[in-house]
């Protein structure tokens, strides 16, 4: 999840339906966690687009591919380190001691949400209803499949113990 930050509102709107419409990791919910946030600032000739320390300034006018690959090449740098494993949410990879690990969309998403909710876990229901919004009925059984199935991958390709706790409807990373 990423949290963006406007200095204007028609610009809010626009950016945040092509994003959303497109199921990114972005939210614009107060409630939500999120890695880190984007602010996205314009004035007469330049759109900036600023996370963590890196900044990227683009002249207008410009059309949505570039502002969108400058915003692309600002993900693609940001990282997790856990522990000895090295996460690229945006980039959908894991890395464990040289070995990389490409996940799909669902565990990517999967390993997001319990990572960002590491400390105090994360309801069942919430995180079916964020991967599968769809979905008119929750089966839980898919969402523990998901997770049975990320665990093995990532123990069969990295050799990476990943584990998680689930006891009624929460679920919760454990790092060592």
């Amino acid at each position: 999840m990423i949290k963006l930050n406007f200095n204007n509102s028609l610009l809010e709107r626009t950016i945040c339906d092509v994003l959303f419409s497109k199921n990114l990791l972005f939210t614009k919910d107060e409630n939500e966690k999120y890695f880190t946030l984007i602010k996205i600032s314009e004035d007469v000739s330049t759109l900036s687009i600023k996370m963590n320390n890196e900044n990227i300034n683009l002249k207008k006018p410009m059309n949505f591919d570039l502002f969108f690959q400058g915003l692309h090449q600002l993900l693609l740098k940001y990282k997790i380190d856990l522990n000895d494993i090295i996460f690229f949410p945006f980039q959908q990879k894991l890395i464990f001691k040289n070995k990389k690990l490409f996940l799909n969309d669902i565990h990517n998403k999967l390993f997001c949400y319990l990572y960002l909710y590491k400390d105090e876990g994360i309801d069942k229901f919430f995180i079916y209803k964020k991967i599968w919004p769809q979905d008119k009925e929750i089966f839980i059984n898919k969402l523990d499949s998901h997770l049975s199935n990320v665990k093995n991958e990532i123990k069969t390709n990295l050799s990476y113990n990943f584990d998680y706790s689930s006891k009624k409807k929460l679920i919760k990373l454990i790092i060592n």
